[in-house]
């Protein structure tokens, strides 16, 4: 499954940078292990997320719940700055 999630400029930057190959997040999807995403960036504009127009994809290649509040999933990411491909671009999580 793909996922496409939104992410401000702050945490967009080290996963483009390759300094960064993990993300929490709040686990309102169904993430897998295995699973691809892709990171939108954007500014929060009056309330309203702007896209800039930079993405980034990645697989997911662990999930955990250590030491995070309830309700939030640490992602461990692999092959970050994968190319998408038109399966995963219609993948039913979108923004």
């Amino acid at each position: 499954m793909h996922h496409n999630l939104k992410a401000i400029p702050e945490s967009f930057k080290p996963l483009w940078d390759g300094k960064l190959t993990h993300q929490n997040r709040y686990g309102d999807r169904p993430f897998a292990e295995g699973d691809t995403v892709t990171f939108h960036e954007g500014n929060i504009v009056a309330g309203t997320f702007t896209p800039t127009g930079r993405t980034i994809s990645a697989e997911i290649s662990c999930i955990t719940k250590y030491a995070l509040l309830s309700g939030w999933v640490g992602l461990s990411l692999k092959r970050i700055g994968l190319t998408p491909t038109a399966d995963f671009l219609e993948a039913p999580h979108g923004l």
